[in-house]
């Protein structure tokens, strides 16, 4: 019997595409990791999570998912996605359940 093989691209069109705009002047890299492997751990192997630094000094830490603004700590003061905003835990990621209907 034959083996199937995974198609790799197949597999990342599935996933979710999930964008994190962070300041890095503001030192966001750490808050940055800290959603990365949050929502890691809650969508293993599910999410295409890309980081893109501000390279000026803006005070953002924006979450799309699949293009859309999802959480905000400059425009909709949300703060930072971490376990202890389980109010901005919640909404991204019920953002991202509903990306995979």
């Amino acid at each position: 019997m034959a083996e199937k093989k995974s198609n790799t691209n197949e597999d990342e069109e599935k996933k979710v595409k999930v964008s994190i705009q962070y300041c890095a002047g503001c030192g966001y890299a750490a808050k940055f990791n800290i959603a990365k492997d949050l929502l890691e751990e809650r969508f293993p192997d599910q999410l295409d999570i890309v980081g893109n630094k501000d390279a000026d000094k803006t005070d953002n830490f924006e979450i799309s998912v699949n293009g859309k603004l999802v959480h905000s700590k400059k425009t909709k003061n949300q703060g930072f996605l971490t376990v202890d905003n389980a109010e901005a835990e919640e909404a991204v990621c019920q953002a991202i359940m509903d990306a995979f209907k």
